[in-house]
């Protein structure tokens, strides 16, 4: 009798805890899945700033793009992954517990060398700028757009603008704008004038053609304190953020160039 009266505590605590694990869970992704993806460049290069400051290795790993984070110490190039960095014995032998831990040692190191190379005030004093890397290998795209205005158009706007420029064009003189089109073919006057009127008038063309890159790939540089060189000659505290994805995110993580080293860039 005793074992039956249990069975409904029993089923009722197994209830419980589901409903608590359920929860838990809910709050857990809630807290760790935030949406960065309608950041602008420059929200982005704070919330990153601030994330190594204080080592908020969640919101960076979800900002990071390849799981490329930066310089780990000063024996590592300036891109390598963390599992290659891992690999090489970069990060120590700490044993760790948790998921993020190895990032946080990476920000830790990046923010303690900021500290000691330009003061422990430096990522209250810090300024960043924007310059844009040639985009080596990313694809690009024709659009349209109308010169008076910038605003861009359709193709079949584009080609009514022209049209009806070349026409008007093409009255004035006398001819058809067929004449105009003949180009190298042009044989009978009309068309030799249309040649002419073409090579004096393409332009100023209503509507053009323009070719831009499919995303855009831009270099961030850091300075700490009013100094983008340290007293010691550390240079070029840099990240790289791209639109690739669609939105703006961390393409290589926080770097900087070593004294007299060999490998260092310079952009």
């Amino acid at each position: 009798m005793k074992v039956k009266r249990l069975i409904p505590l029993v089923i009722g605590v197994i209830v419980c805890l589901c409903i608590i694990m359920f929860y838990m869970q809910n709050i857990t992704s809630k807290t760790y899945s935030a949406d960065y993806s309608g950041l602008s460049i420059d929200e982005l290069s704070v919330l990153y700033v601030n994330s190594i400051k204080n080592g908020d290795a969640v919101t960076v790993s979800q900002i990071v793009d390849n799981n490329l984070y930066g310089k780990m110490s000063d024996n590592t190039p300036e891109i390598i992954w963390l599992t290659d960095a891992e690999k090489e014995g970069l990060l120590g032998t700490v044993k760790r517990s948790k998921e993020n831990d190895e990032i946080k040692d990476i920000l830790a190191f990046q923010a303690n060398s900021v500290r000691q190379l330009f003061g422990n005030d430096a990522f209250e004093n810090y300024s960043y700028e924007f310059i844009q890397m040639p985009a080596e290998g990313v694809g690009s795209h024709e659009f349209y757009y109308e010169v008076e205005t910038g605003n861009r158009i359709s193709f079949e706007e584009y080609q009514s603008l022209n049209k009806a420029f070349w026409e008007e064009i093409a009255k004035e003189n006398g001819i058809t704008i067929d004449d105009i089109y003949k180009l190298d073919k042009a044989k009978t006057d009309s068309e030799y004038l249309g040649a002419m009127l073409y090579v004096a008038n393409v332009g100023k063309l209503p509507a053009k053609i323009g070719i831009e890159n499919d995303y855009e790939i831009i270099y961030v540089k850091l300075s700490f304190n009013g100094m983008d060189t340290s007293e010691d000659g550390y240079n070029e505290f840099h990240f790289v953020v791209s639109n690739q994805s669609g939105s703006w995110r961390i393409r290589e993580g926080l770097s900087w160039n070593i004294p007299d080293d060999p490998n260092n860039i310079d952009i």
